[in-house]
């Protein structure tokens, strides 16, 4: 946690911008690559994605909308959730895209 909230400090002290391209193949990348770009991957369901339907995010999705449907509202729904959303990722078998 402190490593993340170090990074997020030193980001918000430097001026940064960012443009967002969706590529359909990796090649694609280098069209926009030079020395001092940095590259940031969506991995999961962009990269990766899980190899059956349990712990993906439409998964999520869907388990949530249940949550709500029973009553819970947001706060009560995602701690819930998400709890065994990692435990299952954790066993999950992931495929390249």
């Amino acid at each position: 946690m402190r490593k993340i909230l170090a990074i997020m400090t030193i980001f918000s002290c430097i001026h940064i911008f960012g443009e967002i391209h969706e590529i359909k193949n990796i090649r694609e990348v280098f069209d926009y690559v030079k020395p001092d770009i940095l590259v940031l991957f969506d991995v999961d369901n962009t990269l990766m994605v899980t190899s059956h339907h349990v712990g993906g995010d439409a998964w999520f999705q869907h388990h949530i909308r249940l949550l709500n449907e029973e009553g819970h509202n947001w706060k009560e729904a995602w701690p819930k959730l998400l709890h065994e959303y990692h435990a299952i990722q954790h066993l999950a078998k992931m495929e390249l895209v």
